[in-house]
C-alpha cells in the first residue's frame, strides 16, 4: 500500500507526516516546485490559518505551503517518496505551453533542494493528453509517473 498526497500545503507537514511516521506508512508527496519557498516567515498557526478558507476562492500563497527546509526534512524518511507535481500545478495536457520550465525544470529544481534525484510525477487534476503522457514517459520517471491526482 501507498499513499500519496498532492500539492505539498503545510498542513500535511503539520498533520499527516507526524502521523505517517508514527504508523511507518509510506506515501507520494507531489511538489509543485513554484509554489515552494526557501523559509517559511509565518507561525505554523498562521500557515494552517491560511488553508482554513472553505471557500477556497483566493489562491493559496507560499506560505500555504511547506517550504524547502521542510521538504528536504521529509525526503530524509524512509516512508516520504519526493515526486514532481509540475512548476506551476498546470494541467498536462494539450495546452501545456511550457513544457521545459513546468516539467523539467520542476524536477531539477526539487533534486537541488532536496539533494535526491526525483524519479516520479504525479499529473495535476488527472489531466494529461497522450503526447504528454509520451514526453513525462520518456523522461525515465518510474512507475509512479502514472498516478493520477487531484
Amino acid at each position: 500500500m501507498c499513499l500519496s498526497f498532492d500539492d505539498a500545503t503545510f498542513d500535511f507537514f503539520h498533520h499527516v507526516y507526524p502521523l505517517l511516521l508514527e504508523k511507518e506508512l509510506p506515501c507520494v508527496l507531489a511538489v509543485p516546485s513554484g509554489k515552494i519557498s526557501s523559509k517559511a516567515n509565518s507561525s505554523p498557526e498562521e500557515r494552517l490559518q491560511l488553508l482554513l478558507n472553505p471557500s477556497r476562492d483566493l489562491p493559496l500563497n507560499n506560505e500555504s505551503y511547506c517550504s524547502w527546509e521542510e521538504i528536504q526534512e521529509m525526503s530524509q524518511s524512509p516512508f516520504i517518496k519526493i515526486a514532481s507535481h509540475s512548476h506551476s500545478h498546470v494541467r498536462c495536457d494539450d495546452t501545456i505551453k511550457e513544457f521545459e520550465e513546468e516539467i523539467i525544470h520542476s524536477k531539477k529544481i526539487i533534486e537541488s533542494n532536496i539533494q535526491k534525484k526525483i524519479d516520479s510525477f504525479v499529473y495535476p487534476y488527472g489531466k494529461f493528453s497522450p503526447q504528454m503522457h509520451k514526453k513525462i514517459r520518456n523522461m525515465r520517471f518510474d512507475l509512479l509517473r502514472f498516478l493520477i491526482s487531484d
